[in-house]
């Protein structure tokens, strides 16, 4: 009878503990809100991971809200800048070129020594340019009325001071075709404008030297006769700033025989 009861109670227990972990996984699910049935709805979605679509061509909206397109606006901007810098400073240039024009000065009456030959040569030790060489030079910018180099006593102007009429007028610029020799030299030039003279420097380098205050060189030869026969040696054209509000009627030159002077070409 015990036995009989005791087996029947236990079965009773064993079915109020179903019941029991049946109602803790309700009450569990009540709490929780889960629904086991169906998928969470804050899960994200599959199409939350796929890349973003282009918006199409056309879509202010779109394009508005892009920083890409304000970078390239800002960056086409100094490029369409620098292209009209270009353009224009060359457009400059080119107008400049034009107004240059050249008036040479014809000095040949003044000339009063050999630079090709003759008893003391150019540099008074019997060195000078050879003849046939000179003779060849055609300087084009800018241009120059050269002497006669076959007449080897008198075909440059040694500087002595000489005065030197020039065609009035409005100029630029002086060039001077010259050489120094025994050393550079360092002198001065008066200029005889309408109202009143200036005095402006004027530089020259040695002849057979290098180049030391900013001229062009116009050639370079090998000089002849004398003692260093052989000697490499040169022509330069320097520049002199003129005031080109002034009329201009005359120049004098430095009186420093070291300085020779072949021609003289003005720029208006």
């Amino acid at each position: 009878m015990l036995r009989l009861l005791y087996s029947k109670g236990d079965a009773r227990m064993r079915n109020c503990g179903k019941h029991l972990w049946c109602l803790a996984a309700v009450l569990a699910l009540a709490i929780c809100g889960c629904n086991l049935l169906e998928p969470s709805a804050e899960a994200p979605p599959e199409t939350a991971v796929e890349p973003a679509k282009t918006p199409p061509v056309g879509d202010s909206t779109a394009s508005a809200a892009r920083p890409v397109e304000k970078k390239d606006a800002v960056t086409a901007a100094p490029d369409e800048i620098k292209r009209r810098s270009r353009v224009e400073v060359k457009d400059d240039a080119k107008v400049e070129t034009k107004k240059v024009a050249y008036v040479p000065v014809d000095i040949s009456a003044a000339f009063n020594t050999g630079a090709t030959g003759g008893k003391k040569g150019f540099d008074g030790y019997g060195n000078a340019y050879p003849a046939a060489k000179l003779s060849a030079l055609k300087p084009t910018s800018p241009p120059f009325d050269l002497p006669d180099f076959t007449k080897v006593e008198k075909n440059v102007l040694t500087a002595t001071g000489q005065k030197l009429n020039v065609p009035p007028g409005k100029y630029s610029a002086l060039h001077v075709l010259a050489a120094a020799a025994n050393g550079d030299q360092e002198s001065k030039v008066t200029l005889g404008y309408a109202d009143k003279a200036a005095e402006v420097a004027f530089k020259i380098s040695d002849w057979c030297r290098k180049p030391s205050f900013g001229e062009l060189l116009a050639a370079s030869f090998d000089r002849v006769s004398g003692e260093h026969e052989g000697a490499r040696c040169k022509l330069y054209v320097q520049k002199i700033a003129l005031d080109p509000t002034k009329d201009l009627h005359s120049i004098t030159v430095p009186a420093n025989e070291r300085i020779h002077i072949f021609a003289m070409t003005l720029a208006r």
